[in-house]
């Protein structure tokens, strides 16, 4: 993609990308500044077969992980029922019963 971008006169510092993703690193939130603070939250639907991202399965192995200000376990809801991942939550529920 940046490449095609780059094709069509973007300009970028290479120094400041990070191609690389860390499974560890700290993850965003859109909902907490910026325009999208005034809507709603959605969970989207992904398949529970769609194709996870190593990164995404490496980040689940993790016992915390740096959620915008909070340390916690990588949980998105959105995965909840995925077939490479569901057994995580299914763990982290019945720690809590």
């Amino acid at each position: 993609m940046l490449d095609a971008a780059t094709a069509v006169g973007l300009v970028h510092d290479q120094a400041w990308l990070s191609l690389f993703p860390d499974a560890a690193g700290p993850q965003h939130d859109e909902k907490r500044n910026g325009v999208y603070r005034h809507t709603r939250s959605l969970v989207r639907k992904v398949p529970a077969d769609a194709v996870l991202h190593r990164s995404v399965l490496d980040r689940f192995e993790l016992p915390e992980v740096l959620q915008y200000n909070v340390l916690k376990p990588y949980r998105p809801e959105a995965l909840r029922e995925h077939g490479q991942v569901k057994r995580y939550y299914e763990v982290e529920d019945s720690a809590r019963k």
